[in-house]
Parts: C-alpha cells; structure tokens; sequence
C-alpha cells in the first residue's frame, strides 16, 4: 500500500468522529487528506462558516479573548486558524490583530501581557506563537518581527535545545532537571523559526535540528501508571533504547492516566509525530535516514486510538508540502 492510501485508510475512523461537528479539523481532513478543491460545495460552504464563526469572537480592539496567546483561543492561533482558511493577509481584521499583537510586544523583543511564567515575566511560547503569527501575516520581513526573532534565539542552549526563561531561572536556584525543557521546547521553537523563510535556513534552526536528530534513540524511565503532565519523570538524564524519539513533557494532560504497560509507547508516539513534524517543516524529508527510521517507527506504534488530525499531517508533511494546513506549535 502506498503512503497516500495508508494515509486515507488511517483517516477514515476520525473523519466518522468529526463529521457530524463540522469543524475545522473536519475542514482539515476534507482539504488535505481527501484533497478536495477548495470551490466544492461542501468545502465552500464549511470554510465560510468555520471563517464566520471565527470572525464573530474577535473583539473590537483586534483581539480574541484580550490574549495575544491562549492555546488555540487567544489571537495569534485565531489569526493562524484564518489564514488556513484562505483569508487574506490584508483582510481588516487581519490588520487589528496584527496591530493588537505588536502592541505588546516589549523593547527587548519578546512579547508579553505583564503575567508572569514561572517567575519570569517573558517565555518562548507566547512569543513564538506572536511571531509565528506575524510572519505568515506577510510581517515576516518586519524589523520588529525579526528583533522578536533574535530574542527567542538567546534561549537556544550550547547542545542547540531551547530553555525558556522560566526554566532557565529555576535550573539555577535547583528546581529543574537536567533537561526539563528539551525537546518539547526546542520543536515549539524551531516550528516557529520554520514559519519565516530567513530564520528557517539560520544556524539557530540548524542547530536546533541537530539536537533533535541526535535524541534520537534515547528514552527517560517511566516505571509503573502515570498521570500527565509527566515532566516529573525527566530528573535523569536519558538512557538508550530501541526506538525513535521519548520525551514526557510532550503528553497532553487531557491524555489522563497512562496504564504501565502502554505508557512508554504512548509517550514515543506523542514526541515522535511532534519530532518528525518539526523536522518536516525545516526541510529535513525521508532522504534522511534518521527521518526515514522515525516514520517507519511511528507507523509501527501508532494504534487507531492514537491517531490524531496532528498524527495524519505529519505523516503527510514528511513526504512532501501541505496544503493549507499549518503546524501551529504550542
């Protein structure tokens, strides 16, 4: 079976479960797996409702929820979420949440609302997720966009992982592990950087690739039933083991209690579907036989439960471009 029927076989248990919603990974499914042209009625009349129903959340000031990030609800996913949909960069409403957004942007050029993360009043996500924004806004080239860049990449550490503020204070003081933010961190940030075509070919995104080419194989001992958020369970640094990529920080909390026999397999395919997707979209494709190793592994362990919109775009994604649908990080 080639990859393309693969695909289209994996697809069909999560297209029955999301028809009937018409939402957007329906939306998602429909254009990228089934590949129907963006004219057909169906597709047509679902991209004007999914855009409507957008539209009508944002606020007068150019805001969804006052939040420049809210995973999925704030401004810069719902920007993100429109221009999948096919809205033009100079839409209206495009141009207030662009303006909403660099607003808060600081003078060291990481963004922020005043809240503070863990002690610290700037993280890598919701800048990351603001230049993300911004970039595939047609702001990709904007001085202030690439300041924003320059900060991010003072968090990349000496091995080419990313350490977000918060994490780097409390390894100091002793609170962190070793590797705490790792490859989690890393593939949010280098999804980022791929979104601008100058910071996809920097030596930051080099680097960064590099460091998730080299987990590869390694794993952190996960013993009995687990509940996420598993970060607990990285104290130690990883140890070899006959499989792709193994981080727990990567399980979502809404994944629940892991039983110990499933949990290690669980957690490889998470961190290897979010590894390979990020290296994808840095140009890193199957002639790379880490990459090549990686897929075949995830095909091996992934089980119809597993599978998700972000599983099937990221098995599509490495062999070749998407669409309209865009990786949208943390």
């Amino acid at each position: 079976m080639d990859w393309h029927k693969q695909l289209r076989v994996m697809t069909t248990p999560l297209l029955e479960k999301v028809k009937d919603n018409q939402n957007l990974t329906y939306y998602y499914l429909l254009r990228e797996i089934l590949e129907k042209p963006d004219h057909e009625s169906e597709v047509a009349q679902l991209r004007k409702q999914l855009v409507q129903e957008i539209l009508e959340k944002q606020l007068e000031n150019g805001s969804w929820k006052n939040k420049v990030y809210n995973y999925e609800q704030g401004t810069t996913h719902q920007v993100m979420k429109l221009l999948d949909l096919g809205v033009d960069i100079t839409n209206d409403s495009i141009k207030k949440a662009v303006t909403y957004m660099f607003s808060f942007q600081s003078a060291a050029g990481y963004f922020t609302q005043g809240k503070k993360s863990c002690g610290a009043e700037a993280n890598l996500i919701e800048t990351n997720a603001a230049l993300m924004a911004l970039s595939r806004a047609g702001y990709a080239d904007d001085p202030r966009v690439m300041k924003g860049y320059e900060w991010l990449c003072r968090w990349q550490q000496e091995d080419g992982s990313f350490l977000s503020p918060g994490a780097a204070r409390r390894r100091k003081e002793g609170g962190y592990p070793y590797t705490y933010c790792g490859i989690h961190a890393t593939c949010n940030t280098l999804l980022g950087l791929s979104t601008n075509e100058q910071m996809q070919k920097s030596n930051a995104a080099v680097r960064g690739a590099d460091y998730l080419l080299g987990m590869y194989g390694k794993k952190y001992e996960i013993h009995g039933e687990v509940e996420p958020p598993l970060y607990r369970y990285m104290g130690e640094k990883p140890v070899s083991f006959e499989g792709a990529w193994h981080d727990p920080r990567i399980v979502p909390p809404e994944e629940g209690y892991i039983a110990a026999e499933d949990v290690d397999r669980k957690v490889e395919v998470f961190t290897t579907q979010h590894v390979l997707g990020t290296l994808a979209v840095l140009g890193y494709g199957l002639e790379n036989e880490t990459v090549k190793n990686g897929l075949s592994r995830l095909l091996k362990l992934v089980k119809e439960e597993d599978i998700s919109l972000y599983t099937l775009m990221v098995i599509k994604r490495v062999h070749g471009p998407l669409t309209v649908f865009s990786f949208r990080g943390h």
